[in-house]
């Protein structure tokens, strides 16, 4: 019988720190394995302050041979303007389109496209090595649309081999300025277990809500961070990382979380 106690999470109190947008999905599968997510976004996605460049780019769409997507806030903004500017997917037509990560590959399914180019690793590296591997970059025209706060990597990389690359933001990360008092709380009570970070964005913007002396209120608490960029990011703020997938996605994190619990019990 599949009782409470029986399942491998079970009595795991897990912050989650992801924006309430994409908070849901791992609040979801956590509950279905026994713990109790408790949900601190403490980034908003919101949209750009000006639309002006992504609107130029729109309208010589058809002049693009690739766009590329590494996250779906991208895909999820992108496309809400191209529709509002009555756009038809038929003006990408000749346009390719590569992406990073499997949840990334899967929304944009859900517009009506497949990925042409999807690296194995999930992270940007990957991609720029995937596409110079693959294809001639040389005065190719590439529409990266992305957050305010995007890494270069895309940018330098495919530009390092004669591409002109166009990165625009369509949406910005907002950090949220404090944590409510009740999670400040658990976290100085010893009653959070496990905190997540699924982006480099949402580890700066968790030490910063905790203040100057806050990395003590993490001391005891298990680290889980989605992949590499994101574990150098809470190194960088002096955390330390205790579970990291091979595989930088949601499920591998979850899978990650659970052998972790079971090697630790």
């Amino acid at each position: 019988m599949d009782t409470p106690s029986n399942k491998p999470l079970f009595g795991l109190r897990v912050l989650v720190t992801r924006s309430r947008e994409q908070a849901s999905d791992l609040s979801t599968r956590l509950i279905r394995l026994g713990a109790e997510p408790i949900e601190a976004p403490v980034i908003r996605i919101e949209d750009p302050e000006d639309w002006t460049f992504l609107d130029q780019a729109l309208a010589q769409i058809t002049s693009y041979d690739w766009l590329i997507f590494t996250s779906t806030n991208s895909i999820d903004q992108f496309f809400k303007r191209f529709f509002e500017k009555d756009l038809k997917v038929g003006a990408l037509a000749s346009t390719r389109i590569a992406v990073v990560g499997r949840a990334t590959a899967t929304r944009l399914q859900e517009q009506g496209f497949i990925a042409d180019h999807q690296p194995d690793q999930f992270n940007a590296e990957a991609l720029v090595e995937k596409l110079v591997q693959n294809e001639v970059m040389k005065k190719t025209r590439i529409l990266f649309p992305g957050a305010d706060i995007a890494r270069k990597t895309i940018v330098d990389g495919l530009t390092a081999y004669g591409a002109e690359v166009l990165p625009v933001t369509v949406y910005r990360t907002v950090t949220v300025e404090t944590l409510p008092d009740e999670i400040i709380s658990m976290l100085e009570q010893k009653m959070i277990h496990l905190v997540t970070f699924a982006s480099s964005s949402t580890v700066r913007a968790f030490t910063q809500t905790l203040g100057e002396h806050g990395l003590t209120r993490l001391e005891g608490v298990t680290i889980a961070c989605i992949g590499p960029v994101t574990r150098s990011t809470a190194r960088d703020v002096g955390l330390s990382v205790d579970i990291m997938p091979e595989e930088a996605s949601i499920t591998a994190l979850i899978d990650a979380i659970v052998q972790y619990r079971h090697h630790s019990q």
